[in-house]
């Protein structure tokens, strides 16, 4: 039997409050997360009753309790979750507790919906015991907070969830089996297939009186060390010039976020100061002509030469004022949103070149995948 239909309902799961969402205290200085592990796991479907048609390699679980009961979302702040926990049913495989982060501007009255979904942490692959509550010790950053991304305030929320990664699995799941069942409120999204780790997603479905039946112990992140200032020189020291210190490298930041209507992405770098930065993907070279047909050139004939493929991004370049982190957004030019759209998919090797203004070109690569 069919779990439940692809419904829009993400967008409104992940933009609730965390203030909805009540956190029990089981130890000094840790709070609990996620659903009551009080109820039967009572699905017997696997990953496969999420769909009518195929069969689905693997899935993601995560929700919250509309009436505030319960909730994934992690609390306002930086926390580590030190234990999860999955309440599983007659069947288990192996499974995962997944980190599932959305984005959402804070920018306009009102905010713009929520940009779902990355996974920026996973716990080890395991087989969890059948019928029974399993806790297993992770060690899993999440925040909840809002991040200057451009000049723009953006709210980041990280979700706690579990993944099923084969067909083995009965869905940790209970559903309402009367009026008065806790999960009658209760709301749930997934993803199929499964999200890993470094992976991203634009699109989820949606069920309703379903309770997946995951929860953590989250532990405040510990703050970081003060810096300790170095001892002062003794008054009869000899001034001496300071040691030259090496820029600090251009890098990538982990992971590419995709922008709505999938033909966007915004990349993050690590740049050493300021300078341009600039984000391009190479076109092909045009061919040169054979050695026979230039000799049937000579004699009259004509030289065909291939066409150049196509420009399926447009170049974007910013000026990076500061040290840091820096993002820019790349967009897929007209002949690359038609091969979107034919294809569904559309992978592409990007060149991002940094110039400092005091420096030489520094050029990195990065495959992104853009999604219709």
């Amino acid at each position: 039997m069919r779990i439940g239909a692809p419904i829009r309902r993400l967008a409104a799961l992940l933009a609730v409050a965390s203030s909805t969402a009540i956190f029990l205290p089981p130890a000094a200085g840790a709070v609990t997360v996620g659903a009551p592990l009080n109820l039967p796991a009572n699905v017997a479907e696997g990953c496969q009753g999420f769909v009518i048609f195929g069969t689905p390699p693997s899935c993601t679980v995560f929700g919250l309790d509309s009436r505030g009961a319960w909730s994934s979302q992690t609390p306002r702040g930086s926390w580590t979750i030190t234990t999860a926990r999955v309440r599983t049913g007659p069947s288990v495989g192996p499974m995962a507790f997944t980190v599932v982060r959305s984005l959402r501007s804070q920018a306009g009255s009102p905010p713009s919906g929520a940009i779902c979904c990355s996974v920026p942490a996973e716990s080890p692959v395991f087989v969890p015991a059948p019928n029974t509550v399993n806790e297993i010790p992770v060690s899993l950053p999440v925040t909840n907070t809002v991040e200057d991304i451009e000049g723009e305030p953006v709210e980041v929320v990280d979700y706690l969830g579990v993944s099923m990664l084969d067909l083995s699995s009965s869905l940790p799941l209970h559903r309402a089996t009367s009026a008065a069942d806790p999960a009658v409120s209760a709301g749930l999204s997934y993803f199929i297939p499964a999200m890993r780790r470094g992976q991203q997603a634009l699109q989820a479905g949606g069920a309703t009186e379903l309770v997946p039946l995951v929860n953590g112990d989250y532990q405040p992140a510990p703050a970081a060390p003060p810096v300790t200032p170095p001892p002062a020189a003794p008054a009869t020291a000899v001034p001496t010039a300071p040691a030259a210190t090496a820029p600090a490298p251009f890098g990538l930041l982990p992971g590419v976020r995709l922008l709505p209507g999938g033909a966007r992405a915004r990349l993050g770098v690590d740049a050493p100061g300021p300078g341009l930065l600039r984000a391009f993907s190479p076109r092909a070279r045009r061919a040169r002509a054979s050695a026979a047909a230039a000799r049937r050139a000579g004699r009259g004939g004509k030289v065909r030469r291939k066409r150049r493929s196509p420009r399926l991004l447009i170049p974007a370049h910013r000026r990076v004022r500061q040290a840091g982190k820096a993002y820019i957004t790349v967009k897929l030019s007209m002949a690359g949103k038609h091969r979107l759209r034919k294809r569904g998919k559309l992978r592409l090797r990007l060149r991002i070149a940094f110039k400092p203004d005091d420096g030489s070109v520094t050029r990195l690569s990065r495959v992104v995948t853009f999604h219709r």
